[in-house]
């Protein structure tokens, strides 16, 4: 790989970085969607969609937060019927996360919007 298409890979994946973490985009991505949930919430949603029945613990590890964000963010994804709790089959003490229709349309209509914003903003 020459040093010019290097150079220019890593440029556009800052671009993407920091407009994956843009105020404007996700204000965008609301107004488009109609979705009204965080930054961390969408984040949320989009790693249990990729990551069906996973923990709550697991969730704020792999997202670098706390453990009583993770919880307060669930919770409000629960409470919007973006997802639903399950108990572990192995562990009662343990839940388990997963979307529901509502919370795959949503994370489809946001990624929809933020793949055009991105593109149009690269």
């Amino acid at each position: 790989m020459s040093e010019q298409v290097l150079s220019d890979l890593v440029g556009a994946l800052n671009d993407l970085y920091r407009l994956s973490g843009s105020a404007r985009v996700h204000a965008d991505t609301v107004r488009s969607t109609g979705v009204a949930v965080t930054q961390t919430g969408l984040r949320f949603l989009s790693l249990i969609e990729d990551s069906p029945r996973i923990s709550a613990s697991d969730l704020a590890q792999a997202l670098d937060v706390s453990q009583p964000t993770a919880s307060r963010v669930l919770q409000q994804l629960e409470n919007d019927a973006f997802v639903v709790r399950h108990l572990s089959d192995v562990d009662g003490r343990v839940s388990h996360y997963v979307t529901t229709a509502k919370g795959r349309k949503a994370i489809c209509d946001a990624k929809t919007i933020i793949g055009v914003l991105f593109a149009e903003r690269l």
